[in-house]
């Protein structure tokens, strides 16, 4: 990967997230590339609102333990974006 550009996976009992943080958007002027899906509809628009007002590319896959509550998920992927 060339630029300021990071792919990081996070693999614990209760979650996988993998993500992809772009700071240097590919056209200038154009909006980063912003894919962001955790199955919390709330966190996720959050996650794109943070991006895309931010000015940076971003793709979040999350998966978890949602039956019991999303505090996994958040806080996992709260610790890769870290």
């Amino acid at each position: 990967m060339a630029g300021r550009q990071i792919s990081l996976e996070r693999t614990t009992k209760e979650t996988e997230v993998a993500v992809r943080l772009n700071l240097d958007p590919v056209d200038e002027g154009s909006a980063p590339a912003v894919d962001v899906s955790t199955d919390v509809p709330f966190f996720d628009h959050m996650l794109h609102a943070m991006a895309f007002h931010g000015g940076f590319g971003l793709q979040v896959t999350a998966s978890g333990d949602l039956d019991v509550d999303a505090h996994h998920v958040v806080e996992d992927v709260g610790i890769v974006l870290g």
